[in-house]
């Protein structure tokens, strides 16, 4: 899946309805998304993932540091 996308499915949906183990291929930038609470299980990302001002999230995915 896109970046561009994961971040319009993420944004438009609660994230615990997304499907786990999406893929996501490049960086993914969610910086400033400060209604992000979550993030589905098993996300990954083939690049880096940028979380910067994402104020409302309050923890990673289990196995995520």
């Amino acid at each position: 899946m896109t970046p561009e996308k994961f971040k319009r499915l993420l944004l438009s949906e609660n994230p615990s309805q997304l499907p786990q183990g999406l893929a996501v291929g490049g960086d993914l930038s969610l910086s400033g998304c400060t209604g992000l609470t979550q993030l589905p299980q098993g996300l990954a990302v083939e690049g880096n993932l940028f979380l910067s001002g994402c104020t409302g999230l309050t923890q990673l995915p289990q196995g995520h540091t």
